[in-house]
């Protein structure tokens, strides 16, 4: 009897540590996939900083030749 006792103990530790690692497979692989998801989003993101930091260059530029312009323009 203390032979089953013990064959069953050690069986259903068995099945909780298989469902345990089964759970930590498919929360590495969930993690993967969002990382990858996310590299892509921050990828999207620098483009668009990058955008926006030439565009705000070109606003600059074009603010500075109206600036100057004007100023020759008061000047005659």
């Amino acid at each position: 009897m203390e032979r089953a006792a013990i064959i069953i103990a050690i069986s259903v530790q068995f099945g909780g540590l298989v469902w345990y690692v089964s759970t930590l497979d498919n929360n590495v692989d969930t993690n993967t996939r969002e990382i990858a998801r996310h590299e892509i989003s921050i990828e999207k993101l620098e483009d668009t900083a990058q955008s926006q930091a030439l565009m705000s260059a070109r606003i600059d530029e074009n603010i500075k030749a109206i600036r100057e312009t004007l100023e020759k323009m008061a000047a005659e």
